[in-house]
């Protein structure tokens, strides 16, 4: 895949440390692992109603050029929103690598 078609700047979060709040539970944060160009493609979209609520997804392709160890455990934000990861392909022999996400927003 061409460089010229990485266009966009987004952001990949990578899960540190888990953290323990004042009630025992333990809460997740999330760090910025890096920041690649990347190809978006548009995938798919669906609006609904559930739990008396209406439901928007959006999904996403992002292609960007190979890196290791991006699981489903990493997010994405891309536009001020957050793509959860739905799983990656490798394209090519680590030339590049294609990133199913889905976005979940309530409105």
């Amino acid at each position: 895949m061409r460089a010229g078609k990485r266009d966009r700047i987004i952001k990949v979060y990578k899960p540190c440390e888990q953290t323990k709040s004042t009630f025992g539970e333990t809460e997740t944060s999330y760090e910025l692992m890096y920041e690649p160009y990347a190809e978006v493609t548009d995938a798919r979209g669906n609006e609904r109603w559930v739990a008396a609520q209406f439901l928007a997804e959006a999904d996403k392709v992002f292609n960007i050029i190979w890196r290791a160890g991006i699981t489903p455990k990493h997010y994405i934000k891309y536009e001020c929103q957050d793509y959860d990861i739905l799983g990656t392909v490798e394209i090519g022999r680590r030339e590049g690598l294609a990133i199913s996400a889905k976005l979940r927003a309530v409105v």
